[in-house]
C-alpha cells in the first residue's frame, strides 16, 4: 500500500493509485507530496490581480488602474488622463500632467495660444479662452503689436 508510509505532508490526503499514490493537498500547499508552500493560497494579489507562483514567492499581475507588489496601489495614470501628448506622473493617488508646448491645464486639454509668443515688440500676451490678446508697449499697436 503506497499510502501506508504517509507520503503526503502537511495534512494532505493520500489516495492509492495501484502501486503509486496521489496526494490531495490542503490549501496553502502543493506538489506531488504537498511539501511545497503555495504562496498564492492566501490570495495576496488585491483588486483583481492574478497571482503566479515563483518558487516560494509570488508575483502579481495587476489589472489596469492598479500597481505595486500586491496590486494595492491605485495607478491614476493608467487611464491616460493627460491629453495632447502630455506626460503623466503618479503623485500618490493623484496624477500630474506635464504639458507639451501649446497646451495647458490640469490634463493639458486647454490650448495655450500664448505659447507661440505671438505678441511682438515687447507686448504682453494674455490667454482669452482659445485666443490670445496682446497688451502693447507704448509706440506699438495691432493684434500682435507689430504696427
Amino acid at each position: 500500500d503506497p499510502c501506508s508510509s504517509n507520503p503526503c505532508k502537511n495534512g494532505g490526503k493520500c489516495t492509492n493509485k495501484g502501486d503509486k499514490f496521489e496526494c490531495e493537498c490542503v490549501p496553502g500547499y502543493r506538489g506531488e507530496d504537498c511539501s511545497i508552500v503555495d504562496p498564492c493560497s492566501s490570495n495576496p494579489c488585491q483588486n483583481g490581480g492574478k497571482c503566479t507562483n515563483k518558487g516560494d514567492q509570488f508575483e502579481c499581475e495587476c489589472i489596469p488602474g492598479y500597481r505595486g507588489d500586491d496590486c494595492s496601489i491605485v495607478d491614476p495614470c493608467s487611464s491616460n488622463p493627460c491629453k495632447n501628448g502630455g506626460k503623466c506622473t503618479n503623485k500618490g493617488d493623484k496624477f500630474e500632467c506635464e504639458c507639451v508646448p501649446g497646451y495647458r491645464g490640469e490634463d493639458c486639454s486647454i490650448v495655450d495660444p500664448c505659447s507661440s509668443n505671438p505678441c511682438q515688440n515687447g507686448g504682453k500676451c494674455t490667454n482669452k479662452e482659445d485666443q490670445f490678446e496682446c497688451e502693447c508697449v507704448p509706440g506699438y499697436r495691432g493684434d500682435d503689436c507689430s504696427i
